[in-house]
């Protein structure tokens, strides 16, 4: 997989079907990471009702409400 173009990753992630198996993957490497944990952002807002903003403002996790606030999520 480390040979695969950037842009194969979110395609490969979209099949996945839960959260915990894309942030696995995103998991594995930097590279990995850094192309799908937007998409991470965004699947959490539109399947997990904004469960990462949530959970960031209850355990003061400001960099990670940003993140989720600046892709859309919404309290």
């Amino acid at each position: 997989m480390l040979h695969l173009p950037n842009e194969l990753f979110p395609a490969i992630a979209a099949e996945l079907e839960f959260e915990r198996d894309i942030n696995a993957l995103a998991r594995t490497n930097w590279r990995f990471f850094s192309c799908l944990n937007h998409l991470l952002y965004l699947r959490n807002i539109q399947y997990s009702n904004n469960s990462a903003l949530k959970w960031s403002a209850i355990c003061g996790q400001e960099r990670t409400a940003k993140k989720a606030l600046d892709y859309g999520a919404l309290w």
